[in-house]
């Protein structure tokens, strides 16, 4: 049965595990089996926080075969299809999940963690993060949503829906953009949608 493995990561307050369950929500509405996990121990100290989402499905006439179903939460390394990075450097720090097959999706805009603020370690130059994502997968699209959210919703919370209306279009999931509309508009806010439709345009190229 074929798996679609994805992974979010960025720190706490983005809006990181409410990106991981509307993901997860889309796969009950698509009929589709689904599980992962969530590490949210950083949300309180501007840390780490990332969340794990593990599509598994049945293509046609194919029948189910327990000893092929995906029962750990967590990913094996390579084995990331998607890689939503809503900050560059915690993005970085989940690249060992990637393969030269994985497509990142990078928010560009940098939350210095709390030893760069303190000046116990220097923040790496964006380029210099994208370069070494760049060696694992070519498969990379990146913007600076941080931006483009504020311009656009004068917040950046809409972030997380400007990434996930990219995904929608660039990263094959097996949920679609009916599923992932359909979360937002039972559980979202107004802005969520607007926030999706903008990123679909980014992805279709028509906005910039």
């Amino acid at each position: 049965m074929p798996i679609h493995n994805t992974l979010v990561a960025g720190i706490g307050g983005q809006g990181v595990i409410t990106l991981g369950t509307v993901l997860k929500k889309a796969a009950l509405k698509a009929g589709i089996r689904v599980n992962g996990s969530e590490r949210r121990g950083g949300a309180q100290r501007e840390g780490h926080v990332s969340t794990i989402v593990r599509y598994q499905w049945q293509e046609n006439g194919q029948g189910h075969d327990e000893r092929h179903d995906v029962c750990s939460p967590m990913l094996p390394a390579g084995s990331a299809h998607l890689l939503i990075g809503l900050e560059p450097l915690e993005a970085a720090r989940t690249a060992r999940c990637l393969s030269g097959e994985s497509t990142v999706i990078l928010n560009s805009f940098p939350l210095p963690p709390i030893p760069v603020k303190l000046g116990e370690a220097d923040y790496p130059p964006i380029q210099d993060i994208v370069e070494m994502l760049k060696r694992l997968t070519s498969r990379i699209h990146v913007w600076n949503l941080t931006e483009i959210a504020r311009k656009t919703f004068g917040q950046s919370r809409a972030v997380n829906s400007l990434s996930l209306g990219i995904a929608s279009r660039v990263a094959r999931l097996p949920v679609s953009e009916a599923h992932l509309l359909a979360v937002l508009q039972e559980e979202g806010h107004p802005e969520d949608i607007e926030g999706f439709r903008l990123g679909v345009d980014l992805a279709d190229g028509r906005k910039l």
